[in-house]
C-alpha cells in the first residue's frame, strides 16, 4: 500500500488544564448554540438511548496528555416541537465533565438546537458529533456526559474511567487509536474537528456489521528516529476474542519526515462473522528499531439470514410470489412499526434476497397467530399499505408512506374519528384531527395543510414519543394583521386540549 496515510504533527495550541475546544453538528442559522450552567433535571424521566461517548488519550507534550470526549447524540431519540416560525425543532443541553477524586476539575454545558424544515424533512439515522478537549496531566480520572432533551424532559448521564500516563520525548509512543466516521487530510472547514492540520471527525460507536462495514481509524506517532531514509512500517490486524488474526490488511510504510507522525486508513469488514474483535496495531521505527502496539476494542453484529422456507411461503414472501420491487417497498414502509436500532441497521442492507429473509423474520416474529396458514399482520400491514398509496400518495409524487398521515396511519391503524376542517373563515389552513382512544388512554394527532397542497403536516400529538406542541392552533390556522395582532381567535380556538388529552 502506497503511503497514502502521513501528515506532519502541526503544533497544538497552547492548551492550559481544562481548556475546552467544542464541537456539534451545527443547527441551521447563527445563534442556536448557548453555552450556560447545567438544567435542573428534577421530575424528568432518565431513559438510555439519548447518547454514546468514548473518550481517546493522545499526547499535547511531555508533560500534559490531550483527553479528547467524543459524543454521539442520538437525533431520531429526541422529541420536535415547532420552533414558532416554518419548521420544527429538537432542543438538547449536553455537558462534559472531567473527575478526579471526586472532585470535579472542568465542566463544560452546552444548549444545542436541532432544526428542520418539517416532519418529513427530518432525516433519520444521524447522529449529532459532540466534542470535549482537555489538557490533562498524568492520572486516573472519570470523564461523564450528560444528555437533556429540553422537550422531551428526559436525561441520560454516562461515565467511563480513563487512565493517562506519561508522553516523553524518548522512545516510540502512540496514541490511543480514534475510530471515525470521516477522515479528510485536508485543512478541516471546522476547528472543532481539527487533528494535526487534518479533519477527523470521530465515531463514539464501536459497533460494526450489516450496513456498517467499513471501520475508519486514526492514530498518531510520536518519537521517531529522524535521519537519512529512515522510515516505519505500520500494520494493522483484527484479531478476534481468542486473538486469532481474522484479517490483515498491507502494511503501510512511510518515511520519518518529522519525529510526531499521523497515520490513517480503513478497514473492510466484509464477511467477518458476528462477535468481539479488537483492533490491533503495531508499529516499527526501521531507524531505531524501536515497536510498540496498541489495540481498540469493537463488536461486530449481524442479522441471521436463515432462509425458512415454511415461513417465507407463510408470509407470501417465495420469489414467484413477491417480486423484488414489491419488497423493496414492504422493507422500507414497515420499518415505522420497528425500534430505532433496528432501522439503523435495515437501512444499510440493499440484497433483495437478503430483506426477503429479513421481512420473513419481522412478520414471523409480529404475528400473533403462528397456526394460520397465511401471515395475518403482513396481510393487515398490506392492506394499510395499499390504502397509504390510494388516499395520501396523489399529491407532488411523494409516495404516502412517506408522509406524516402515512407514517402515522401504517404504524397506528385507521384512527376511530377523524375531524376534518376545510379553509374557513379567519383560518388559513386545512387541517384534520385524528383521534385514537385505546393508545394510551387516547391521544390525538393533528395534521395541518400548511402549503395548501393537501400535503398535511403533523404539528400537534399527545401521542408519547411524537411531535408535542400546545398553541398549534394560533401558530398554525391564523393570519397575523400588519399590527401582529392575529384576527378572528377565541377562547375555543385557544384551548389547546382538543380531543382527547394527554
Amino acid at each position: 500500500m502506497s503511503t497514502r496515510c502521513l501528515i506532519s504533527l502541526a503544533l497544538l495550541a497552547a492548551l492550559l488544564f481544562a481548556q475546552r475546544t467544542y464541537a456539534t453538528q451545527p443547527a441551521s442559522g447563527p445563534g442556536n448554540d448557548e453555552q450556560g450552567t447545567l438544567v435542573d433535571t428534577t421530575g424528568f424521566a432518565k431513559v438510555n438511548g439519548l447518547v454514546l461517548f468514548d473518550a481517546v488519550l493522545m499526547k499535547h507534550d511531555e508533560f500534559l496528555g490531550l483527553l479528547q470526549i467524543d459524543a454521539l447524540v442520538e437525533r431520531d431519540a429526541l422529541v420536535t416541537q415547532p420552533d414558532g416560525k416554518s419548521g420544527i425543532e429538537a432542543v438538547y443541553e449536553i455537558a462534559f465533565s472531567v473527575i478526579q477524586g471526586g472532585r470535579q476539575l472542568a465542566q463544560d454545558c452546552w444548549k444545542r438546537r436541532d432544526w428542520s424544515k418539517s416532519a418529513e424533512k427530518r432525516k433519520s439515522n444521524v447522529r449529532i458529533p459532540e466534542i470535549a478537549r482537555y489538557g490533562v496531566p498524568p492520572g486516573e480520572y472519570t470523564v461523564r456526559v450528560r444528555v437533556v432533551d429540553l422537550v422531551g424532559h428526559r436525561v441520560e448521564e454516562v461515565t467511563k474511567k480513563v487512565s493517562l500516563g506519561y508522553y516523553t520525548n524518548v522512545g516510540l509512543q502512540l496514541s490511543d487509536i480514534l475510530f471515525a466516521s470521516h477522515i479528510d487530510p485536508s485543512t478541516p472547514k471546522q476547528e472543532e474537528y481539527n487533528l494535526r492540520g487534518m479533519c477527523v471527525i470521530p465515531d463514539a460507536e464501536k459497533v460494526y456489521g450489516d450496513g456498517r462495514e467499513h471501520l475508519q481509524w486514526y492514530l498518531e506517532i510520536y518519537n521517531l528516529q529522524r535521519d537519512r531514509k529512515a522510515y516505519h512500517v505500520v500494520q494493522p490486524v483484527l484479531l478476534d476474542s481468542k486473538g486469532v488474526v481474522k484479517l490483515r490488511p498491507p502494511t503501510i510504510t512511510g518515511i520519518n519526515s518529522e519525529s510526531d507522525l499521523s497515520v490513517w486508513d480503513e478497514m473492510d469488514l466484509t464477511g467477518i462473522a458476528a462477535g468481539d474483535y479488537k483492533l490491533q496495531i503495531l508499529v516499527v521505527d526501521k531507524a531505531s528499531g524501536d515497536s510498540a502496539t496498541v489495540s481498540r476494542p469493537l463488536t461486530i453484529k449481524r442479522f441471521e439470514y436463515r432462509e425458512d422456507l415454511a415461513s417465507m411461503k407463510r408470509a407470501g414472501l417465495t420469489p414467484d410470489s413477491t417480486g423484488d420491487m414489491e419488497v423493496a417497498l414492504e422493507y422500507q414502509a414497515i420499518q415505522y412499526l420497528l425500534p430505532n436500532a433496528q432501522q439503523k441497521i435495515m437501512r444499510g442492507i440493499y440484497d433483495p434476497s437478503k430483506q426477503r429473509i429479513l421481512l420473513t423474520q419481522i412478520y414471523t416474529a409480529l404475528n400473533r397467530d403462528s397456526s394460520s396458514t397465511s401471515n395475518e399482520f403482513r396481510r393487515r400491514f398490506l392492506q394499510r399499505l395499499a390504502h397509504v398509496k390510494e388516499f395520501y400518495g396523489k399529491v407532488r409524487g411523494q409516495p404516502g408512506w412517506k408522509r406524516d398521515r402515512g407514517r402515522v396511519y401504517l404504524k397506528y391503524g385507521p384512527p376511530d374519528y377523524i375531524e376534518d376542517h376545510g379553509i374557513e373563515p379567519a383560518k388559513a389552513h386545512a387541517y384534520q384531527i385524528w383521534e385514537y382512544p385505546n393508545i394510551e388512554g387516547g391521544v390525538i394527532f393533528v395534521f395541518v395543510d400548511r402549503n395548501d397542497l393537501g400535503l398535511y403536516t403533523l404539528v400537534h400529538s399527545t401521542k408519547h414519543d411524537e411531535i408535542y406542541a400546545p398553541g398549534w392552533r394560533a401558530r398554525e390556522l391564523f393570519v397575523q394583521s400588519a399590527s401582529g395582532s392575529t384576527s378572528g381567535i377565541n377562547a375555543e380556538d385557544i384551548r389547546d386540549n382538543t380531543g382527547i388529552g394527554r
